[in-house]
């Protein structure tokens, strides 16, 4: 099934602001897959059953960047521009470490309306907290 841009966003953003915190790895850095399930914003983008520990880096001696695990992606990630995924993933990373929920939000959000304003996408609908 195809993504498009708009698609990967959307689920991107929905993802991690559900989340509400960074995903981390084992070593501290931003991880595909983190501590107890979470996700980055490329993450989101890979089902439990398409991922590999390799994404990460390990056994491999690769960088975790999207550019050199782009080969490890199900087919309908890598059809998508290698720059916009690049984005997606530099809005999660650059979010601080140790931020409580709220200032996690704020943060990747605005990096996110980068992303939006940069690709010519909408931002989503403001997400509603959990009554």
């Amino acid at each position: 099934m195809e993504l498009t841009m708009q698609q990967a966003f959307d689920q991107a953003y929905a993802g991690v602001m559900t989340q509400g915190h960074k995903s981390q790895g084992v070593h501290g850095g931003c991880a595909y897959r983190g501590a107890g399930g979470s996700k980055c914003g490329v993450g989101q983008l890979i089902t439990d059953e398409e991922y590999t520990i390799g994404m990460d880096g390990s056994g491999g001696g690769k960088s975790t960047s999207i550019y050199n695990v782009i080969d490890l992606f199900p087919a309908r990630v890598r059809a998508l521009p290698m720059d916009f995924l690049a984005a997606i993933q530099r809005a999660h990373d650059g979010c601080g470490k140790g931020w409580n929920k709220k200032e996690f939000e704020v943060e990747f959000h605005h990096h996110m309306e980068i992303v939006a304003r940069d690709w010519k996408l909408k931002m989503p609908e403001p997400m509603k907290e959990a009554a």
